[in-house]
């Protein structure tokens, strides 16, 4: 096994005996795949969704190649091979989509944060440090997409007045019952949709569905078979009625519809069922095609383009976030917590600039505010690790505990200025910064006074070794710094007293294997 729970010794171990050919199976987790080019032939990846920390998410195209492990083996084998077991929460279209797409697209993940920005301003002034941003890749990206999202407002915009001058000229009536159906409904007939159900076209014409295939933004195309054997798709955007199943037929096995003779197959069955003709929902399916002919009711046409609009203004607010606008926003944030002085940078601003981790303003604000000085080792190592750790469980956290009560008045008191500094940022339209989470206090605590694994992980029967490892490393590169930043002297001390203490058994070996 290969997984985040075990410690790092054990896993590079497997790492160096499946590499030599002596382990015939690992069961792992993404870390396997990820940056360590080992001889795999053969992978099984049992769920194609990930979850982003909110939703889960299908893979793209990209992480389905890093987890085969053919990324990092091209030029080295000629042939891999990847299983996906069956799921009734993916398509086979979704699989076969992954595993013959091309398309790697770059997105970049940049982002300013409050340490950057103060970086940038002790190096640059303020239009110079604009223009900086402005010029990186995840700018072009975000201008690329907003202008993209423009040019499609306009020509949206024009056609919805063309809508509402032929809608103010039909008589005022109300719609008959034959008008169309809403989005939603039409979106939930196509989820429903399977391989083999019966629908029917137009003119009453009946099509075999081989599958649906999910896009982001919620676009969906519905790929079908006529009674002649033609390919067809519906896409999701063109539909104005939401399609009706009046049939079910087996498809062919092995499920090949790129092959002519799989799709004349299905013609075959198609038109063994019925003669391939629906009479009853005739009629009303040729004045569905008469009614889309004519331009069908302007009224049902611009309903739908009102809705498309605002879905499309809403994505054009998201994107016009431009990196230049971020960091006059962070930048605000600075300035009103006394980091910036107008656009000169503060002896705390400078402290910010010397602090990376992902809670940079909050561990210097903090610090400015002598919440961490005057602890013990031990004591300062549990408060800190209210920076570095994160509950991920599925569980509700437990209450935090810790062990000195000096050491939980000053949790009291990180939790309060970080209520201030997420006040500031929501004011300034900065994303929050992640609360303080005390989860890791009592362990953090216990093991920089000097306690035993076993005894530590047996009081937390939930925490497998190697998360405990991982979250001591993180706590560990935190005090190394607040070791270096700390504006007081007896802080940097302790906190280098604290770094001492947690760096030792385990966690000082992780990364020392040696082969033999």
């Amino acid at each position: 096994s290969h997984h985040a729970g075990l410690v790092p010794a054990f896993k590079e171990a497997i790492e160096i005996c499946f590499a030599a050919g002596l382990v015939r199976v690992v069961f792992a987790t993404e870390t396997l795949a990820l940056g360590v080019n080992l001889p795999a032939r053969s992978v099984v990846i049992d769920q194609l969704s990930k979850f982003t920390g909110e939703t889960h998410e299908l893979l793209t195209p990209a992480q389905f190649t890093q987890l085969t492990g053919r990324a990092g083996r091209r030029g080295i084998d000629e042939q891999g091979h990847a299983i996906v077991p069956w799921s009734p929460f993916t398509t086979f279209d979704q699989v076969a989509s992954l595993a013959g797409s091309r398309s790697f697209r770059l997105r970049s993940a940049f982002r300013p944060t409050y340490n950057m920005a103060v970086n940038l301003l002790q190096r640059h002034d303020p239009d110079a440090a604009r223009a900086l941003l402005a010029r990186s890749f995840a700018q072009y990206q975000s201008d690329r997409e907003v202008v993209r999202l423009e040019q499609r407002l306009v020509r949206e915009r024009e056609r919805i007045e063309d809508l509402r001058a032929e809608a103010a000229a039909l008589p005022d009536e109300p719609e008959t019952g034959e008008g169309d159906d809403t989005p939603d409904a039409i979106a939930d007939a196509v989820a429903r949709l399977r391989p083999g159900d019966v629908v029917l076209d137009d003119d009453g014409d009946r099509l075999a569905v081989l599958g649906v295939s999910w896009r982001r933004g919620g676009r969906a195309r519905v790929r079908l078979v006529s009674v002649g054997g033609h390919d067809l798709r519906w896409d999701l955007a063109d539909l104005d009625r939401a399609p009706h199943t009046v049939g079910h037929i087996d498809l062919p096995e092995p499920f090949t519809p790129e092959r002519m003779s799989f799709r004349a197959d299905v013609a075959s069955r198609l038109r063994r069922t019925n003669g391939g003709r629906s009479g009853g929902k005739r009629g009303f399916a040729r004045r569905q095609r008469r009614n889309r002919h004519r331009g069908d009711d302007p009224r049902a046409r611009l309903r739908r383009a009102e809705t498309e609009i605002a879905a499309l203004e809403r994505r054009a607010r998201r994107e016009e976030g431009s990196l230049p606008n971020r960091f006059a926003a962070i930048c605000g944030v600075l300035r009103d917590r006394d980091h910036l002085d107008g656009w000169e940078v503060t002896a705390s601003g400078r402290l910010v600039g010397r602090i990376y981790h992902e809670l940079d303003l909050l561990v210097a604000d903090a610090l400015v505010a002598g919440v961490l000085d005057g602890l013990g080792p031990a004591e300062l190592a549990s408060v800190a690790s209210a920076f570095t750790y994160e509950h991920r469980r599925p569980t509700p956290p437990p209450a935090p505990w810790f062990p000195s009560p000096t050491a939980a008045d000053r949790f009291s008191e990180l939790e309060r200025v970080a209520k201030g500094l997420r006040r500031v940022e929501r004011h300034h339209g900065v994303p929050e910064s992640r609360e303080p989470d005390a989860g890791f206090a009592a362990l953090a605590h216990a093991w920089a006074a000097g306690e035993d694994l076993a005894v530590l992980l047996e009081a937390d029967d939930e925490l497998g070794a190697g998360d405990f490892v991982r979250n001591v490393k993180q706590l560990l590169d935190l005090l190394r710094q607040l070791a270096t930043v700390a504006p007081d002297a007896a802080t940097r001390a302790t906190a280098r007293a604290a770094a001492d203490s947690v760096h030792r058994g385990v966690v000082a070996a992780s990364g020392a294997v040696e082969v033999a």
